[in-house]
């Protein structure tokens, strides 16, 4: 799912949208991630059935407090809409014990606060804070690096074996999984409620997961939301309100039946795929929608500024690690980028954002409401999708500030998370390279020689980088309706040629890599991109 953009050129003038008092809610995340706050919830610990809420009130002249539950489906600037859990009538330390099921709902997903109330109403006291990311040992690294984006069980899963792949996304549609009758369906407990889903598309499914596990392949799953009618029950259920455009949504995260209902699929994929016998396969990598900073287009919830989308967004994602690591603690949840950095994809503030910017306002969430171990899955594209030759890019630059970061620039993004803010618990971030490709604008030899040198040079490139665990290719086969990019591996289909499908040059050469064969196969690609490029990686 290629973003087809050139360079746009933005100021960083336009990029720093000025919402002051035009955005309240704006206005109000902003100041909520900023603003100290007197009291504390120090920690939430699950303990198998019960949760404990861990807080310091300090001395003050509020007439009561009161500890709060915020459901996923809630802002943390919605306290007035939180849940009362009990009174604290002194200052000091607290603990507090909850039933981790209530009401039909994991509160597991929940946020808990403290909130006062005086002559003016209730006062968010504390920021909100999540339970503790369940912690687990560093997760064993596949063989390679080398991925193919797209898989689905309609392919030829043992071409797989041949190129030698050790990693696979998968796209899931999440309106193809679900049932809303019981007849036939697979049925599903969460929560109390029985959920349905459609046994043909699971068969899919099962395959393409079941091949890659069996065969040693780390699977991603990436889960997309439909942008459906919203008068229609699935609309309503999955779709967000607020989405008006694109090819996907944002997760119905807005409305406490829509955030259920969402749980509850999730719960399913995962309960299904971190299965003990792994008979099913085994997703280990959740990738969250595709490429929200280019959010208008992929992700959409309506215009939102940064911070107002990244507020839903994160609990979007929060609840999918969450659950995720509840089946897996070696699962982890991924935030999908385009190539753009320190700019956007499209000047317009409230449906575009710089990544950089997405990512910071992340971690600081995460700064005040409880860390937890989500990665970036980066779409490093070359700056033009049609010129593969990624390192003439012009707005690659070595350093933070940089437009765009694409293979020519890669190690931006390694450098950047290495800094000590952006890790978890003292370890560098997990990056996926989850989809990127190079165009043959025909099929001559001179153009499929230069994309199977991008191909060289961009895997020398990432081989060094220690946050990048994965490299997975777009796309496998050409295909007639990418906006005329071909990236594959093999042709478009050709009905007199001895294979439906032929190979390009580039497809020897991708199964070379990681491989004793990989220097013979790859050093013709030095000349076409120059000994500098290819001496310092």
């Amino acid at each position: 799912m290629a973003a087809i953009a050139l360079a746009t050129g933005v100021s960083a003038a336009a990029v720093s949208f000025a919402a002051e008092g035009q955005r309240p809610r704006d206005d109000a995340m902003r100041q909520y991630l900023q603003a100290e706050r007197p009291a504390q919830i120090t920690r939430v610990a699950i303990d198998g059935n019960t949760i404990a809420i861990h807080g310091q009130i300090p001395p003050s002249d509020a007439t009561r407090w009161k500890l709060v539950e915020l459901p996923p489906h809630q802002s943390s600037i919605d306290a007035d809409d939180s849940v009362e859990v009990a009174s604290i009538d002194t200052p000091g330390s607290f603990k507090h014990t909850v039933e981790r099921i209530a009401d039909g709902r994991d509160r597991l997903l929940s946020r808990w606060a403290v909130i006062s109330t005086d002559a003016t109403g209730a006062v968010l006291t504390s920021h909100a804070r999540y339970a503790e990311d369940p912690t687990a040992p560093p997760r064993q690294p596949a063989a390679s690096k080398k991925g193919m984006a797209g898989v689905h069980s309609g392919d030829d899963l043992p071409e797989l074996l041949e190129l030698g792949v050790k990693h696979i996304t998968v796209n899931v549609h999440l309106e193809k999984l679900i049932s809303l009758a019981p007849e036939g369906a697979i049925e599903h407990r969460y929560c109390g409620k029985t959920y349905y889903f459609a046994p043909d598309t699971i068969e899919q499914f099962d395959k393409v997961f079941g091949f890659a596990t069996q065969n040693d392949m780390v699977a991603s799953a990436i889960l997309l939301v439909p942008r459906l009618d919203r008068k229609t029950e699935l609309g309503r259920l999955l779709t967000h309100p607020d989405a008006v455009d694109g090819h996907f949504s944002m997760p119905n995260v807005a409305t406490a039946e829509g955030a259920q209902f969402f749980a509850a699929v999730i719960d399913f994929l995962a309960a299904r795929y971190s299965r003990d016998d792994e008979a099913p396969g085994r997703i280990t990598n959740w990738i969250l929608g595709n490429e929200i900073d280019a959010g208008w287009i992929w992700t959409n919830s309506g215009e939102k500024t940064a911070h107002e989308y990244m507020d839903e967004y994160t609990r979007a994602l929060r609840m999918v690690h969450a659950i995720v690591r509840s089946h897996d603690p070696h699962s982890i949840a991924f935030v999908s980028l385009t190539h753009f950095w320190a700019q956007p994809f499209d000047p317009s503030p409230l449906r575009y954002y710089a990544g950089r910017e997405l990512l910071e306002i992340l971690q600081r969430q995460c700064e005040v409401e409880g860390n937890f171990n989500w990665g970036v899955a980066h779409h490093p594209y070359p700056q033009d999708l049609f010129n593969s030759r990624f390192w003439e890019d012009t707005l690659a630059h070595d350093d933070f500030e940089t437009p765009k970061i694409t293979f020519k620039n890669v190690a931006v993004l390694d450098r950047w998370l290495h800094q000590p803010r952006y890790r978890f618990n003292d370890r560098v971030r997990t990056v996926l390279l989850s989809e990127q490709g190079f165009h043959t604008p025909d099929y001559s030899a001179e153009a499929e020689q230069v994309q199977a040198a991008a191909l060289a040079l961009s895997w020398r490139k990432v081989q060094p980088l220690e946050s990048v665990e994965a490299y997975h290719y777009h796309r496998w086969i050409d295909h007639p309706h990418e906006g005329g990019l071909r990236l594959g591996f093999r042709r478009l289909a050709d009905p007199n040629a001895a294979e439906l499908h032929p190979k390009k040059f580039s497809w020897n050469v991708f199964r070379a890599l990681g491989t004793p064969d990989e220097p013979a196969a790859t050093e013709f690609a030095r000349p076409i991109v120059g000994d500098a490029a290819w001496k310092s990686p």
